[in-house]
């Protein structure tokens, strides 16, 4: 059955701790309250000076907009050590597919592109990884990635079947997600649709190659999915200031109010475990919630632009002309001693057609383009007749 309401959840950033788009991040700020990332306890990341803008302001859960969930944390560890426990269980299958001798014969030159720090990983499970002859080994030391920060902690990068590691990071990020009831996002659609459909059964189980369960996500994943690809598609993220941003989550009904008018459109996506496909069919429905997005805004009457109020394109002698012709001004408080000024050309009848109107869930995204359009704030006052 579908839902009518969406689900007001957090992200979880996957798999990385730095990252690595900050107008990726700006886009999925626009999608979710706040992002949470994967942090080993005691270690600060090495941020750009736009990202720690976003660790520093607070969004509507009184939370920052960017903050870190622990990658030792109690349902984490546990996700890990079982894990462990299932490869040490079928040691001898695991190394005759992800040994180092396997992994170089199997993937030539590409052996080492996948690439895990062992402060991600239990020192237990570090241990077995490289605890063996090196041929044999799971996981072998190798050189930082040139696109990664340097760690000011000691530790080593590791090298390993990127099957392998992408095992051990989902199992955690699965834990971690449903321990805080999070929405996993990456700037990787093909990690996202691998992560996110599947259990932690799943994980191991298609690790092994045993025919796991053909699950695709929910409905309510294919919201979150959809709302990101409109954000991306729909709007320069770029030309927004991490404040303008905090700004248009501010009021978080905006936002849940918004997700829940793309569920209709979520709903007519079938389950599909292809990402390409999937993808596909997200942007064509994308392109529908412009559509309607462009309707709505056509809507709107002309002297209102929408309750933001874009005071510049409204004319101001044409408007004391109206007044002084039977129209009239209404002016009401908005909160934090601010006034908006609603211009009525025919007083209740057309003050309620525009309040309706106006009530739509494509404000935010009327919101979100006007400040991409202009600095300025959400809220001006008219001027003094």
């Amino acid at each position: 059955m579908t839902e009518t309401t969406a689900l007001d959840r957090d992200a979880l950033y996957y798999p990385y701790i730095h990252i690595q788009d900050a107008n990726w991040l700006k886009a999925t700020l626009l999608c979710f309250p706040s992002v949470r990332r994967m942090v080993p306890g005691g270690y600060e990341p090495d941020d750009s000076h736009v990202v720690r803008e976003f660790c520093e302001l607070m969004g509507p859960r009184n939370r920052p907009l960017l903050s870190s969930v622990n990658l030792f944390g109690k349902g984490a560890t546990r996700a890990e050590t079982h894990l462990l426990e299932k490869l040490k269980s079928n040691d001898e299958l695991i190394r005759k597919k992800y040994s180092k001798a396997k992994t170089m014969e199997e993937l030539g030159d590409s052996a080492e592109e996948f690439r895990l720090h062992d402060e991600k990983i239990m020192g237990s499970l570090c241990d077995y990884l490289t605890g063996s002859s090196e041929n044999d080994a799971l996981a072998w030391r190798t050189t930082q990635p040139k696109d990664r920060t340097h760690r000011r902690s000691s530790g080593m990068w590791l090298a390993l079947h990127p099957s392998l590691g992408t095992a051990i990071l989902s199992v955690k990020a699965v834990s971690i997600a449903e321990d805080f009831g999070l929405d996993i996002v990456t700037d990787s659609s093909r990690a996202h649709q691998a992560v996110v459909t599947q259990t932690e059964e799943d994980i191991f189980d298609d690790l092994i190659g045993r025919t796991i369960p053909n699950r695709a996500q929910s409905e309510q994943d294919t919201v979150d999915d959809l709302a990101e690809i409109v954000m991306t598609t729909s709007f320069d993220v770029s030309k927004l200031s991490p404040k303008q941003i905090a700004d248009l989550l501010a009021d978080g009904k905006d936002l849940r109010r918004f997700k829940d008018a793309l569920i209709p459109f979520a709903s007519r996506i079938p389950p599909i475990r292809d990402s390409e496909e999937r993808k596909k069919r997200l942007k064509d429905a994308a392109a529908e919630v412009a559509k309607e997005w462009e309707k709505y805004k056509k809507s709107l009457p002309k002297f209102a632009l929408e309750a933001l109020l874009d005071l510049k394109d409204i004319k101001w002698p044409e408007i004391a002309s109206s007044l002084a012709a039977g129209g009239s001004i209404a002016g009401f408080s908005a909160g934090a001693g601010l006034g908006i000024g609603v211009v009525s050309y025919a007083g209740v009848k057309i003050w309620r057609k525009y309040k309706e109107r106006t009530d739509s869930p494509y404000r935010y995204l009327n919101k979100i383009a006007t400040l991409q359009a202009k600095n300025q704030t959400l809220l001006s006052l008219p001027p003094a007749f």
